[in-house]
């Protein structure tokens, strides 16, 4: 049986979506289209274990612009993966969680590029 997980997808252009995906690296991999990174830039999600997920070469294969990070010194590029990163809850990924989500791309943007 194939173990899924509920993550949230930001593409540039598109508002967070909240999508069931197989739990496999090949699966994060294709969503971010290449190797993946792990990016920790808003405390505010580390303080609720989500972990966000890039594509490590997004800027030297220029991908597209997505959103701010670190207070506008830095910008995410290609597609982010929202991941809940916490074994007590068996990284599911709730209502909740894309808020926090939301309100951190907020607080860290003045826009959404």
């Amino acid at each position: 049986m194939k173990k899924t997980v509920l993550v949230a997808i930001k593409k540039p252009n598109q508002p967070l979506e909240v999508k069931e995906i197989e739990d496999k690296l090949e699966v994060l991999q294709e969503i971010v289209e290449g190797y993946i990174e792990a990016i920790y830039p808003m405390e505010n999600l580390e303080d609720h274990s989500i972990t966000i997920f890039g594509n490590e070469e997004a800027k030297m294969i220029h991908q597209p612009s997505n959103f701010w990070l670190y207070n506008q010194q830095d910008c995410m590029c290609g597609t982010a993966l929202f991941f809940k990163d916490d074994e007590a809850v068996a990284s599911y990924f709730s209502e909740h969680d894309v808020y926090i989500s939301l309100r951190a791309l907020q607080s860290m943007s003045t826009q959404i590029l």
